[in-house]
């Protein structure tokens, strides 16, 4: 558990290999820029020169170039060095994007490569002026290169760092990573493309025709939101709707299981759903099961212990077959940030 060991092919790969989420039509071109590059959108200004890398290449994946990769390269004899920045809008403000878009950057990875990816996600967590953001990164290895993957949700915008070397040693491109974070700040970002917060609640059209599921399903939605709004500053919340924090989702399952085992209901085919997340919970695995679903994207607290070596042998036993991830009944986020866009 929370390995990434398989190809994600239900993923869209004409986006993923350019990665964005953006326009699927526009042709990605490159542009000579004399000078310092600005993304206008986000004001992040991209120089020719920069610690001890030289700008190789601006990319735009998009029509109004708001979507684009800039990629720098460090060169001699003894290690290569390169990295690229890749800042690009999102389409939604929906929960879990940005757990989704890190599977899909890993997918664009694999599939150009051609390999299978191991990788175990880490948080990274950046504070700036009060405002603080939560991103997800992992280590590729193929044989004769590693790369650094790091993505944050900043408001309206992705900010994607890949830095790939040939020195295996991981601090080095750790060290660059750091750097970057600290002169193309996702922060900078989100201070000029905030979300705009108050939740917007997308039910399952399904859910609505049966009222016991209806019910518990609105008991998950209000549980999420109170823990959110009262475990996660505004300031952070500017950077998307929270869903990398593990109490959250276990209050959310812990609540529905509750409202729905109090409710009397006749059988109907979300039955197996609740009954089915009941017997994981009487078994004494959910935490482990919800951290299986999300694959180990995350932040568990000090407190929580995993027996992760029992749960697996539990699972090869029972083969649970529902799902908290990718079947959703319901989506929360801050859409009122993208009402001017339709």
């Amino acid at each position: 558990m929370g390995k990434i060991s398989k190809l994600l092919f239900g993923l869209l790969f004409t986006s993923l290999i350019c990665g964005c989420t953006a326009s699927r039509v526009f042709r990605p071109r490159q542009i000579n820029v004399q000078g310092d590059f600005l993304h206008k959108t986000t004001n992040i200004s991209f120089p020719i020169n920069w610690e001890r890398f030289k700008r190789e290449s601006i990319t735009v994946f998009n029509k109004d170039s708001t979507n684009v990769g800039v990629s720098y390269l460090f060169n001699n004899p003894n290690q290569d060095i390169k990295f690229t920045i890749y800042i690009y809008p999102t389409e939604n403000g929906i929960e879990h994007r940005i757990r989704d878009e890190y599977f899909n950057c890993l997918q664009a990875i694999a599939t150009v490569s051609n390999q299978l990816i191991n990788t175990t996600p880490k948080h990274v967590r950046v504070s700036k002026d009060g405002y603080k953001v939560l991103g997800l990164s992992g280590v590729i290895s193929n044989e004769n290169l590693r790369t650094v993957l790091v993505l944050f949700e900043c408001g309206k915008y992705f900010l994607k760092y890949r830095i790939s070397s040939n020195n295996i040693d991981t601090s080095v491109l750790s060290d660059v990573s750091n750097k970057l974070i600290g002169k193309f700040s996702p922060i900078d970002i989100v201070k000029k493309q905030p979300l705009i917060q108050g939740s917007t609640i997308n039910i399952s059209p399904g859910i609505t025709t049966d009222s016991s599921c209806l019910e518990a399903i609105l008991a998950a939605v209000f549980a999420k939101s109170k823990w959110v709004y009262e475990n996660v500053d505004s300031l952070e919340k500017c950077s998307g709707f929270p869903s990398l924090y593990f109490e959250e989702q276990r209050v959310t399952v812990d609540t529905m299981l509750n409202r729905w085992g109090k409710l009397k209901h006749n059988k109907t085919r979300f039955d197996k759903f609740f009954d089915d997340l009941t017997d994981i919970r009487n078994s004494g695995f959910l935490n482990e099961f919800i951290c299986d679903q999300y694959e180990g994207t995350l932040l568990l607290p000090d407190n929580i212990k995993l027996d992760l070596e029992n749960y697996e042998i539990w699972k090869r036993r029972t083969n649970p077959t529902v799902r908290l991830v990718g079947q959703y009944y319901y989506l929360i986020g801050y859409e009122n940030s993208y009402k001017n866009n339709k």
